[in-house]
């Protein structure tokens, strides 16, 4: 019997290859060609139907928008940080030189210096101090927000307490500034976040105002919470900006290097948020912003 021979692969024949049967060519009809069905068939005998041609540049025109929205945030995100990081060494900057100075004034002239000029230098080393200190905090507390780990600790309180004591222990001479109207609303909040949104806010109004305008600060019960307002007779706020205020290293129609960082406000914000309530500025009468925190009231944490 004569055996084929396989050494001159032809049409349907077969060859060997690394010891193995491998099939010379698949006819159309085989059984192992995959067929080809559908838009994909059609295409690929007629080419693209107009419709398909359209469709295509439709989606390559939404690709590329949606890339040139990307790239703006980034450069958009990009110029945030470069003014916060040129705001923060500003603001580390300012007080660390005072710092240096009154301490070195203090060590090489002691001798020739009052008793009082001594405690004056000292309290103003205090002020700076606690200014380099409140800072740091607002950084490291919206660190701690940003990761939920700094869940509100409710305790009954006296709203009007708190804003007093706020006010009371502002190291700063626009203290004169500021105008009180609190009602005595007994409330189940955290005491410490409640502290920094009034002086977040407070400090934000006496930074961005003219020097010697009134600020006002009043508190009042609402809705089964307390509603906390500042008020100033500074610019205002843009209505396109007062969202975004409250973002963290923004700060809305503000002119460059102003004191700040752009954190007080977002603080303010996520603090009331932990709470279940929620801060917003308005236009005040008469020109300039109010801005209003609500807090709700909730069961105090036992001792």
């Amino acid at each position: 019997m004569t055996r084929p021979d396989y050494s001159k692969p032809g049409r349907g024949s077969r060859f060997k290859m690394g010891g193995l049967g491998v099939c010379g060519r698949v006819g159309r009809g085989h059984p192992g060609r995959i067929p080809e069905r559908g838009s994909m068939a059609e295409e690929r005998r007629n080419g693209p139907t107009e419709e398909q041609g359209r469709e295509r540049e439709s989606r390559l025109a939404r690709a590329y928008e949606r890339e040139h929205e990307v790239v703006e945030e980034l450069r958009a995100l990009d110029e945030m940080k470069n003014a916060f990081l040129s705001a923060l060494s500003h603001e580390l900057r300012t007080p660390i030189t005072a710092i240096l100075g009154l301490a070195r004034t203090i060590e090489n002239d002691h001798g020739r210096l009052s008793p009082d000029e001594v405690r004056e230098f000292m309290r103003r080393i205090a002020s700076k101090a606690s200014k380099l200190d409140r800072l740091l905090n607002d950084l490291l507390d919206l660190d701690r927000l940003r990761h939920g780990m700094l869940a509100p600790a409710r305790r009954l309180g006296n709203i009007a307490d708190l804003v007093r004591h706020v006010t009371d222990e502002l190291d700063t001479p626009d203290r004169e500034r500021i105008r009180l109207d609190v009602e005595d609303v007994p409330i189940a909040i955290d005491h410490m976040q409640t502290e920094r949104i009034i002086e977040n806010l407070v400090i934000n109004a006496l930074t961005h105002t003219p020097p010697g305008s009134p600020v006002w600060i009043s508190a009042c019960e609402e809705g089964g919470g307390v509603l906390l307002t500042v008020e100033d007779a500074g610019p205002g706020i843009p209505a396109d900006l007062r969202t975004a205020i409250f973002e963290p290293f923004r700060q809305a129609g503000i002119k460059p290097h102003a004191p700040g960082v752009g954190i007080g406000l977002s603080l303010v914000a996520r603090f009331a948020e932990s709470h279940g309530g929620r801060a917003w500025v308005e236009d005040r009468e008469g020109g300039g912003a109010r801005f209003r925190v609500f807090l709700p009231s909730g069961p105090a944490e036992t001792p």
